[in-house]
């Protein structure tokens, strides 16, 4: 049996009090909302049937399923459509605490402490949170809140990362873990290449294994996806002169075991000889050349290089491994590396700084 979809929403905002009237407007953006959250994955014969705008003057026939499943996916949305900031801060909270009453109730206090009802970051935050979150934030491991921190900056505003940061520190990590600091994402003018001094002082950070003892700097990045992934990311920096999008497609290494058993082996000692995976990075990219992505599509254009030298060959091959153990759901050969340098977490600047003085 067919339901007109536009005739059910309206409906069911009339028996919801919504202040969604069924008009042409209400009807595009809620043509926006469901193109995007992708229809919520109902069968793709739905899209082509509303693809062009026509229907928004006409009825939307879908099946009584589908349109069973949008109406209880709209919920939400229809309650708080077109309502104050406040409002729709309340609406979320309602819903929030079927899911998250934990984290809903955390975040929800910490934003009355502050004043914050009527801004509008307030109900885009919670909102962004229960669409993400896997589980109450106070149950999630470290590595859970740095993996979700380095997706979120992103997808999320800017603002939205930093209210996180604000009521992550003060409502949840209370003096006990990161401090997440976000990097601002606007151009800005004047930006010269690092002095000479400088760039040695980050080599040295990066390379030089008495540095790594001194700093741990191999038991965290065993212990963190983001910081073992942060790592690789900037050594590649110091062995090859590609752009940030070209140092995310390098190929994964393939690893001798599984990554937990690798990262354990590694720090007991039992694990040596780990040039060999930089070696390997250089062979996939002669078997398998990969050229840049910007200018790919112009001829006469030479493939990506990684001069790895080979005194680094066994310090670069250790670092890309360790981020490597943490991708198992990346294939061998596929990009695995992310540019998760905008997430700053505040005591590596001060460690850094010691170490340049």
């Amino acid at each position: 049996m067919k339901i007109d979809l536009f005739e059910a929403v309206k409906k069911k905002a009339w028996e919801d009090g919504s202040l969604y009237k069924g008009n042409r407007q209400d009807r595009q953006r809620l043509m926006d909302f469901l193109e995007m959250n992708d229809w919520f994955g109902l069968t793709k014969s739905i899209v082509p049937q509303m693809a062009n705008g026509t229907s928004l003057k006409c009825k939307a026939f879908l099946t009584e399923e589908d349109v069973s499943e949008l109406l209880y996916r709209l919920n939400v949305w229809l309650k708080a459509y077109r309502k104050s900031d406040c409002e729709k801060l309340k609406v979320l909270a309602e819903y929030g605490q079927t899911v998250y009453p934990a984290t809903t109730s955390s975040f929800i206090s910490f934003v009355e402490e502050n004043g914050l009802e009527d801004e509008t970051i307030s109900w885009r935050l919670l909102d962004y949170l229960l669409g993400h979150l896997g589980c109450e934030i106070l149950d999630m491991t470290p590595v859970q809140v740095e993996t979700f921190v380095s997706v979120m900056d992103r997808e999320a505003s800017l603002s939205a990362c930093e209210l996180f940061a604000d009521y992550y520190e003060k409502t949840v990590r209370k003096g006990d873990g990161w401090i997440y600091r976000f990097a601002y994402r606007s151009k800005r003018e004047g930006i010269s290449a690092y002095p000479f001094r400088d760039f040695a002082c980050m080599q040295y950070c990066a390379f030089n294994e008495e540095n790594w003892t001194k700093q741990s700097m191999l038991e965290k990045a065993c212990g963190s996806p983001a910081y073992a992934n942060l790592w690789a990311y900037i050594s590649m920096h110091f062995v090859c002169a590609l752009r940030g999008t070209d140092i995310e497609r390098l190929p994964r290494p393939s690893l001798p075991c599984p990554g937990e058993e690798f990262r354990r082996k590694l720090l007991s000692g039992e694990m040596m000889g780990l040039g060999d995976v930089a070696r390997e990075l250089k062979i996939r990219l002669k078997l398998k050349p990969l050229f840049p992505s910007k200018t790919k599509r112009l001829q006469h254009v030479p493939e990506l290089k990684v001069p790895i030298p080979v005194s680094l060959e066994e310090p670069v091959g250790l670092i890309l491994a360790v981020a490597a153990s943490f991708r198992e759901d990346i294939q061998a050969g596929q990009g695995f590396l992310r540019p998760d340098t905008g997430v700053i977490r505040g005591c590596i600047h001060k460690r850094l700084s010691k170490v340049c003085k």
